[in-house]
């Protein structure tokens, strides 16, 4: 998920995080995962772990948000 550059700043990075996070949510209901994992390139590390994510201890570039912390703050 990205944003052009000539975009960036505008908020668009957040309305599509949160438009994913809605979708997989309704999935979650139907598939049953417990996590979204997200492979933060570019520095945007920082960007997810606003919004709840939480690197893994071995890997930093990979990220997760559980599916009842999406449930409870979207």
């Amino acid at each position: 998920m990205a944003v052009d550059k000539k975009h960036k700043g505008k908020g668009l990075e957040e309305l599509l995080l949160v438009d994913a996070l809605r979708k997989l949510l309704q999935v979650s209901d139907e598939v049953g995962f417990p996590f979204v994992i997200v492979d933060a390139k570019d520095g945007a590390k920082a960007f997810y772990e606003k919004y709840g994510f939480t690197a893994f201890e071995d890997l930093e570039n990979k990220l997760f948000l559980t599916i009842a912390d999406i449930r409870t703050n979207i």
